[in-house]
């Protein structure tokens, strides 16, 4: 999206329009490099560019860090409309820094995970199982599967796997128990 600024012309007196840059959401950045949101998200967190805050709602939300907006990598837009998220965009400037450095980023976390067989293993049953659905598994359902298959597997390995924060797989098992627990009490009781 092009963004502008309106300068007073002091000799005219006249409002002139200047051109800020080409900004683009996070989304956008991950379709320029053929990535999905939640994989470019974990690329710029790599990179120390994003970090994960967590609101009131205790929900975790990734942002730019403060100093990457005091560097003029981007912004953090807060919309006025009532219902509406908070996003990032990124400044041409940012672009370019994370242009630089995207490549070397994905190889690291790419061979993080190659540098594990059994992650390997992991992740490569797991595409191969969504290759065989006909709709597509939510993440949640993604780390059901991997609990159920890997029960031995670590969040953090989990996390790794999907490119999930480790609270967010933490608050999905808590629950995934929690369902659990509460479908074998219905079975235990009895039908009065």
């Amino acid at each position: 999206m092009e963004y502008t600024a309106e300068v007073l012309k002091r000799t005219t007196g006249d409002l002139e329009t200047i051109s800020l840059g080409d900004w683009i959401t996070v989304t956008e950045l991950g379709s320029r490099y053929g990535t999905g949101s939640r994989q470019t998200r974990t690329i710029l967190k790599q990179m120390g560019i994003f970090e994960t805050r967590y609101g009131e709602d205790k929900a975790g939300r990734t942002f730019l860090t403060l100093d990457a907006i005091k560097d003029g990598l981007g912004k953090h837009i807060i919309p006025r409309k009532k219902g509406s998220f908070p996003f990032d965009v990124l400044s041409p400037k940012g672009q370019q820094w994370i242009a630089d450095r995207w490549t070397d980023t994905v190889t690291a976390l790419d061979n993080a995970k190659a540098d594990d067989p059994k992650l390997t293993e992991a992740l490569s049953r797991l595409e191969a199982f969504k290759a065989r659905r006909t709709t597509p598994l939510a993440p949640q359902m993604e780390v059901c599967w991997l609990i159920d298959h890997y029960p031995d597997m670590s969040q953090t390995d989990i996390g790794a796997i999907l490119s999930l924060p480790k609270q967010t797989i933490s608050h999905w098992v808590k629950l995934r128990e929690k369902q659990r627990t509460a479908a074998k009490l219905r079975k235990t009781q009895s039908l009065s």
